[in-house]
C-alpha cells in the first residue's frame, strides 16, 4: 500500500536463529520494512529485537468486554444509529483523515502523512463495502455522520472493533461514547458475547473511552519496526 514491500515477523519468541533465517526471506523479497509485534513480558525477544536494530514505535493495547454484562444503553436513545452506506463515504473519509495522528506509522517518522491518511480513509470505505472489516456503523446528526465505528466478526459469538472516528466539530460532546455504546447494544441484540478493540498506548482518550463503558485490558504488546 505504501509503495514498498512490508513484511510482518510472526513468532511467539524471537531468537537469533529465527532472525538469521528471516534475513534470507527479507533479501529475496526485497523487504524495506519489517514489523514485529512483541509480547511486552518476553524480555529475551525485546532484547534480541533491539540488538538487531529494531526501533520501538508503539504500544498495542487490546481491550475486551463481556457483552452479557452490559445493560446501560440509555445514551443510545439520543441520536440516529445507522449502518453506513455509499452516500456517507465522503464524510466518513473526512472524519477518518484525523485518525493517523496517534498511529505508529506517523510516529515512525519514515512514512508520508498523506499516505497514512489515505490508509485510514480507505479502511473506513472498505468497512462500508464489507471488504476488510465487515460493517461500518455511524451516528447521524442532521442526517450527517458525526461518528463511526467499523466491525469485524471473528465468529458467531465474538467480534472486534476496527477503527473509530469522531468529527472534529463533535469531539468532547459524548459522540465517541455514544457510538461505542450503540455498537455494544447492536452486537448484544445480535447474540454476540465478546467484543475486543485495539488502541495505541499514547491514545489516552481512546483508552479512557473504552474503560468508561466497561472494557478491560486483555493484553499488551510492543510494536517494533526495522527498515532496510
Amino acid at each position: 500500500f505504501f509503495g514498498f514491500n512490508v513484511a510482518y515477523l510472526s513468532c511467539l519468541h524471537l531468537t537469533d536463529n529465527i532472525w538469521k533465517q528471516s534475513l534470507k526471506f527479507i533479501k529475496d523479497k526485497q523487504i524495506r520494512l519489517l514489523e514485529y509485534l512483541c509480547n511486552c513480558h518476553d524480555l529475551q525477544s525485546v532484547r534480541i529485537a533491539e540488538s538487531h536494530g529494531f526501533d520501538f514505535v508503539d504500544i498495542r493495547l487490546t481491550f475486551e468486554i463481556d457483552l452479557l454484562n452490559v445493560d446501560d444503553f440509555s445514551l443510545c436513545n439520543d441520536g440516529v444509529f445507522i449502518k453506513a452506506n455509499e452516500d456517507h463515504i465522503p464524510l466518513l473519509r473526512s472524519i477518518a483523515s484525523g485518525i493517523y495522528r496517534d498511529s505508529r506509522y506517523h510516529f515512525d517518522g519514515n512514512f508520508n502523512d498523506s499516505k497514512i491518511i489515505e490508509f485510514y480513509q480507505g479502511w473506513v470505505e472498505k468497512g462500508v463495502h464489507g471488504d476488510y472489516d465487515d460493517e461500518c456503523w455511524c451516528i447521524l446528526e442532521d442526517d450527517l455522520p458525526c461518528a463511526f465505528s467499523t466491525i469485524k466478526y471473528i465468529n458467531d459469538q465474538e467480534a472486534s472493533i476496527g477503527i473509530v472516528g469522531v468529527s472534529d466539530t463533535h469531539k468532547g460532546k459524548g459522540c465517541g461514547k455514544k457510538i461505542i455504546l450503540s455498537v455494544l447494544k447492536y452486537l448484544k441484540e445480535k447474540g454476540l458475547i465478546k467484543l475486543s478493540v485495539v488502541t495505541q498506548g499514547r491514545n489516552y482518550s481512546a483508552q479512557n473511552l473504552y474503560q468508561s463503558v466497561g472494557f478491560r485490558t486483555k493484553s499488551t504488546h510492543l510494536w517494533y519496526h526495522k527498515w532496510f
